[in-house]
């Protein structure tokens, strides 16, 4: 398969030996020359000419053979160009082994072409690009490990050649030119991607985290020694710097860390000087860098809590020391967004801060346990969340709010005692929640977003109910007690009500989620439970009471199994 691939890109490069454009015509050019001479040499061995291998060697001798003569133009039609551009394309198909042996010499012929292609030459320079990155992501263990100089050895010129390639490759994701700046990107995602056996996370994790924290604080230092916020080389640094960091989160990640000579508190270091930086870029008033800020904050906690997810699977017992610095860093990231909230109007900005804000609540108020008391700051941010809500703000900006108010609810930083009401608990928090969104479901400034709210409110009664059957205060008792418990007690009953009212005013439009929301009331505190909230009223001496409505369309919402008294029938 790989050889098809292969001899595919070579045919589309030779039908191009008498093309008009330099740049097509030179490298078909020295194809055909290249494969005469491979042809001579092999005689009749056809699949020694097609071997990249054959090819990646007589593509190195003419390399050197242009360094030799002092054919250094890499303008348009040069050999020197060409070259470059067929070892581009035959490197990848190169086995690693082979690379490997020829690293020495590779890297004693290719980083001095970097400086000539670096100010004026792009296409060279994204040939050059793309062979570091195939010939850096075939190095083995050893290799990598002698670039880190770890054992306090002197390291060897190939050593020092490899890192401070590593060095330009980075910096060249920074450069101004987009299509060089986008392949330095994909091509140290590659490398970063494929880490040599055993390690997981790849060594240079470590060393990308480090320079990049040095670049947010060099570019904000230079952004505000300006003094014009907003503009500069600096704010495009950084802008252009997070575009690539959400591609590679797990640079920050503690594995990597571990396998690095930093360790884990070089890992903590790294991760709280970004997520210093990441907060201060609002300052700057450059609205890309912030939303560019804000999206990278939001893949960090993305990262953050799988790690959790994957330690709790290995080891039920997390280190409490640990699980309290994740909520202590979320605590204070969520308690520095919440004080620079942008504008509901904003709908460039509002959307990715809504989803930073809600990962961080989940992060910061919730734990691995049910816990026992719903934390005090959880109503407000609720509120400031439900805000977005508005009629006035932005499809996206609604959609992100709905978005981060649904992980909200499907958390677990409602307290299951004060969800249920039971008695002696504190039931103000969620009583709260339940009034706002009473006043919102009649409010013409919340109309537009009647959809997105009984979305909202059905996967948190849904969620609530989910987890009160399956806490372990509830295994003792049969469902019936349990929905005797809650259903005259809970602090969510109003919304029952209201929610059906709604659906019986003439013209409304939301009915299906109205029934989605009902149905979800009947999970948490039985049909039975509704019924006596909510009659069905369709027995003629229900139904001659002038307060009674019909309310038929309940009986397709009842569950199959259900333990109902058939008085309500």
């Amino acid at each position: 398969m790989q050889s098809d691939e292969f001899s595919t890109a070579l045919a589309k490069i030779r039908p191009h030996t008498n093309s008009k454009l330099p740049h097509q015509r030179k490298p078909a050019q020295l194809l055909a020359a290249l494969e005469a001479t491979l042809e001579q040499n092999a005689g009749s061995s056809e699949n020694s000419r097609q071997s990249p291998t054959a090819y990646f060697a007589a593509l190195i001798t003419t390399l050197e053979e242009c360094i030799l003569r002092k054919e250094l133009s890499l303008d348009e039609g040069s050999t020197l160009a060409a070259t470059l551009y067929l070892l581009a394309m035959v490197v990848p198909f190169v086995q690693p082994t082979v690379l490997r042996a020829n690293l020495s010499k590779l890297y004693q012929t290719l980083p001095q072409l970097l400086p000539l292609a670096l100010p004026n030459h792009a296409p060279p320079l994204r040939s050059l690009v793309s062979i570091f990155g195939s010939i850096c992501s075939s190095m083995d263990q050893a290799m990598i490990q002698s670039t880190l100089n770890t054992t306090g050895n002197t390291p060897s010129a190939t050593s020092v050649a490899i890192r401070q390639t590593l060095s330009s490759l980075l910096e060249l994701t920074l450069d101004h030119r987009p299509k060089v700046r986008k392949r330095a990107a994909e091509v140290v995602k590659d490398i970063l991607d494929s880490p040599p056996s055993p390690f997981i996370v790849h060594p240079w994790s470590h060393l990308v985290a480090n320079w990049s924290c040095a670049v947010m604080a060099q570019s904000a230092n230079s952004s505000v020694a300006t003094g014009k916020k907003g503009t500069g080389e600096g704010i495009d640094r950084m802008i252009h710097l997070l575009a690539f960091l959400r591609t590679v989160p797990y640079i920050f990640s503690s594995s990597g860390s571990e396998m690095s000579s930093a360790g884990s508190e070089g890992h903590s270091t790294n991760v709280e000087m970004m997520t210093k930086y990441l907060l201060a870029a609002p300052k700057l008033s450059n609205a890309y860098l912030t939303q560019a800020s804000y999206q990278l904050l939001t893949a960090l906690f993305a990262k953050d809590e799988e790690e959790t997810e994957e330690e709790d699977e290995e080891d039920e017992s997390e280190d409490e020391d640990d699980a309290a610095r994740r909520r202590l860093k979320a605590q204070e990231v969520l308690d520095t967004l919440i004080r620079s909230q942008p504008s509901k109007t904003d709908a460039q900005v509002a959307p990715y801060w809504l989803g930073v804000v809600g990962s961080s609540i989940i992060a910061a108020l919730s734990s691995r346990q049910s816990s026992s008391q719903t934390p005090s700051a959880l109503p407000k941010i609720w509120s400031v969340l439900w805000s977005y809500l508005d009629s006035n703000c932005a499809a996206a900006t609604v959609k992100a709010a709905t978005d981060a108010l649904n992980a909200i609810a499907q958390s677990n930083c409602f307290a299951i005692s004060e969800c249920c009401g039971l008695e002696g608990t504190d039931i103000s928090s969620i009583q709260s929640i339940v009034q706002l969104a009473e006043r919102s479901l009649v409010s013409l400034a919340y109309a537009d977003s009647m959809e997105e709210m009984l979305a909202i409110l059905e996967v948190l009664i849904s969620s609530t109910a989910t987890r009160i059957t399956r806490d372990r205060e509830w295994t003792s008792m049969t469902l019936r007690e349990l929905h005797d418990t809650i259903k005259s007690s809970s602090p969510f009953l109003p919304l029952l009500q209201t929610a059906v009212t709604l659906r019986n005013t003439k013209d409304f439009q939301y009915k299906e989620h109205v029934n989605g929301l009902i149905t979800a009331f009947m999970r948490m505190i039985g049909v039975d439970g509704v019924l006596q909230r909510i009659p069905l009223g369709i027995l003629p001496q229900e139904r001659s009471k002038s307060s009674n409505q019909a309310n038929a369309y309940l009986l397709p919402l009842i569950p199959p199994s259900h333990l109902t008294p058939l008085s309500h029938f």
